[in-house]
């Protein structure tokens, strides 16, 4: 029986972004994966639906964030959407309804890879700088997977680039199997 896998794209600016437009073209023709693009979801003011969400969620087996990180962090939208739709009577304290469930982040930087590291010019691995999702995974009982990464993303020659995309997507598509 195929898996479902639910992707949360977070960016303000994909129009102007090749590598997720590219992304989330291919998620999107893949049996099995859904993508919502979280900044073009309507809100009540700031906030997002949060039964609307959950629902999404409690349907999918693996659900991916994915985001250009910015400044070590994902877009404030991302943020928004975790603390509108994790609540406490769901997510965590006795409810645990994503218990079992994968979380993996897809994300791109603008750097290349040996920047992030303790010797590097950021200090951290990419893996450490991720670690707040890593911590949502614990605190509501899912399994973190380990992220997806595109290092450098717009400094890659467009051959270089559709490699990396194409192994993105196949192991996103690899947890629908």
């Amino acid at each position: 029986m195929s898996k479902n896998v639910l992707v949360i794209l977070s960016h303000p600016y994909l129009s102007t972004s090749n590598t997720h437009l590219a992304i989330t073209d291919k998620l999107a023709k893949t049996d099995g994966v859904t993508v919502r693009h979280i900044d073009q979801l309507s809100r009540n003011g700031v906030h997002f639906d949060p039964k609307e969400e959950q629902k999404l969620w409690e349907q999918a087996d693996s659900i991916i964030l994915e985001f250009p990180l910015y400044w070590y962090h994902s877009p404030a939208s991302l943020k928004q959407y975790l603390d509108d739709i994790l609540t406490e009577d769901w997510a965590y304290q006795n409810a645990y309804k994503l218990e079992g469930k994968n979380l993996q982040v897809l994300t791109t930087t603008g750097g290349i890879e040996e920047l992030y590291s303790a010797k590097g010019e950021h200090g951290f691995s990419l893996s450490e700088i991720l670690t707040p999702y890593k911590a949502i995974a614990s605190f509501t009982k899912m399994k973190y997977l380990p992220e997806l990464a595109i290092y450098a993303a717009n400094f890659l020659k467009p051959e270089e680039l559709e490699v990396q995309i194409t192994q993105v997507c196949d192991s996103v598509k690899n947890l629908t199997a």
